[in-house]
């Protein structure tokens, strides 16, 4: 389940930034059952080592990330699973 969701996350990324003029991204995601302070970061991979682009936390099951890059590229969305009970 969680690897379907990166995986969407993923895509949603790549489609934002084919069709934007924009160099800006916004991503905003609710997961629900994500335990408050649970850490996200959003990675690159450079040299086929991931690379630390930003990080958050998540506050009511949600988080956002909020930036500029230079040229479309792939990211993906790592989290430090702290499921509720």
């Amino acid at each position: 389940m969680m690897r379907n969701i990166v995986v969407v996350f993923m895509l949603l990324i790549m489609v934002s930034a084919c069709n934007s003029d924009s160099k800006g991204y916004l991503i905003n995601a609710k997961i629900d059952g994500l335990k408050d302070g649970t850490k996200v970061t959003l990675r690159t991979f450079k040299n086929n080592k991931p690379v630390e682009i930003d990080t958050t936390s998540v506050k009511n099951g949600a988080f956002s990330f909020k930036g500029t890059v230079e040229a479309p590229d792939i990211h993906n969305l790592r989290l430090a699973l702290q499921m509720t009970d």
